[in-house]
């Protein structure tokens, strides 16, 4: 919700795909027995740091970190 109201472009989708998906639950099975405290526990740390990372690149209008993944992909 940040980067709506923060973010510059009005044709950005900030959002989570099935690749990212697909990693970050490949690195929490790792680390956490799915369905338990911990496991929760880590995929909202996850959550808290992507939005705070959004936010400050929003808040500091380092815009050009959304255009690098296009680039690139």
């Amino acid at each position: 919700m940040d980067f709506t109201i923060f973010g510059s472009s009005l044709h950005l989708v900030v959002g989570v795909d099935s690749a990212t998906k697909a990693i970050i639950a490949s690195v929490l099975v790792a680390i956490a027995i799915p369905e338990s405290s911990k496991y929760v526990e880590y995929a909202g740390m996850i959550t808290v740091l992507a939005e705070t990372l959004l936010l400050l690149i929003g808040l500091l209008q380092l815009n050009f970190f959304a255009d690098f993944p296009s680039r690139t992909i």
